[in-house]
């Protein structure tokens, strides 16, 4: 009985992958090889984690997340898990260079506009 299941299984297991190879192959001709090599990431914009943003940007990890929550910095979520694109947040550290730093009234204007004190 379980050699029956077992031989079952494994016909289905082979017959799934060469249905993905016929999937596989199916793709290439329709996107072609430009096409799937536009897909993959270049080396200059390799996807990085929170740990790796930290240490790129010089930022404790609480500042960074309350950045990636209010959308002030460039990433996209994969699950739970913030992700970032190297090479677009050394484009945002420099655009925040040259930007003169704000005085704290005007921070705290701003953060009380967007946040009222409820009470």
């Amino acid at each position: 009985m379980k050699t029956e299941r077992n031989a079952d299984t494994g016909e289905r297991l082979k017959k799934i992958e060469r249905e993905l190879q016929q999937i596989k192959q199916m793709l290439q001709q329709v996107l072609g090889e430009k096409a799937i090599a536009s897909i993959l990431p270049e080396q200059d914009n390799d996807i990085i984690n929170i740990n790796q943003a930290m240490e790129l940007l010089k930022l404790d990890r609480h500042i960074l997340y309350a950045k990636c929550n209010n959308k002030d910095i460039p990433c996209f979520r994969v699950g739970k898990q913030y992700k970032f694109k190297r090479s677009e947040l050394v484009e945002w550290q420099a655009a925040q260079k040259e930007v003169d730093d704000t005085k704290v009234d005007d921070y705290v204007t701003r953060y009380l506009s967007k946040n009222p004190v409820r009470g």
